[in-house]
């Protein structure tokens, strides 16, 4: 049947027995996934998503909690690291950025979880519960985590020579490694099944064209000159001995 079709149309709207009160229903008009599906769409759904949970009485908190709070812990535990630990051992911007990105996702899988549970509780899933349990849980929560385990275990170039790695040369690890991996991830949730509210997925695009030198830059505090002068005396003192 084309589509749009001219004409009257007539929906016919009820209630399961025993229902009382207002309730909120959306309505699907069946358009063959022609314009659900539509590329500008896909890369717009989660906010499309977004808006008709409001309309169905979610509260914005209840539907970005699950996203903010894991990020905000990953913040916490990537800022005790950086104070606790030598510039050396702190992790580079690159980590930081791909931490965060997946870490959004994380949550944003998460989400899906309380939602997917939710509309059980509520209605008939049907084979739609199958596609949202692939698609918007496993492979999101499966590609977030291989952003993770790419960051910290693809070493630079300085610190490849002697750690293993999937690449034939240590050296490739850098563009073969991660930023392939990170960014060809972040293409996926973008362009193709959207995670993250596009903007995880642009983080991880950020972090995988990064220039070498801003990919690896660590965080410099005040304090490590005093350290490293304290170090070096120390160092100057045995060296007497």
């Amino acid at each position: 049947m084309p589509f749009p079709r001219e004409g009257e149309y007539h929906i016919a709207v009820w209630a399961a027995p025993g229902t009382k009160g207002e309730k909120h229903y959306s309505l699907g008009l069946g358009l063959a996934e022609r314009d659900v599906m539509k590329f500008e769409n896909t890369i717009k759904f989660d906010y499309m998503l977004y808006d008709m949970f409001l309309w169905n009485h979610w509260s914005p908190a209840a539907m970005l909690l699950p996203i903010i709070l894991p990020i905000l812990a990953v913040w916490i535990l990537l800022a005790i690291i950086i104070f606790k630990r030598p510039q050396a051992d702190r992790p580079s911007i690159f980590k930081i950025l791909v931490t965060t990105g997946a870490t959004f996702i994380l949550g944003h899988v998460l989400w899906n979880i309380i939602n997917l549970a939710w509309c059980a509780s509520v209605a008939e899933t049907g084979g739609e519960a199958g596609l949202t349990l692939f698609m918007s849980i496993l492979i999101p929560f499966f590609n977030a985590t291989a952003c993770i385990i790419t960051a910290f275990k693809c070493k630079n170039t300085t610190e490849a020579e002697k750690a293993k790695c999937c690449c034939k040369e240590a050296k490739t690890c850098r563009d073969a490694c991660r930023r392939v991996t990170v960014g060809l991830i972040g293409a996926w949730h973008l362009f193709v099944w959207h995670s993250g509210y596009i903007i995880a997925p642009v983080i991880l695009i950020i972090a995988a064209i990064l220039p070498p030198t801003a990919a690896d830059f660590t965080i410099k505090l005040p304090s490590d000159e005093g350290k490293q002068e304290t170090e070096m005396t120390e160092t100057k003192k045995e060296n007497e001995v």
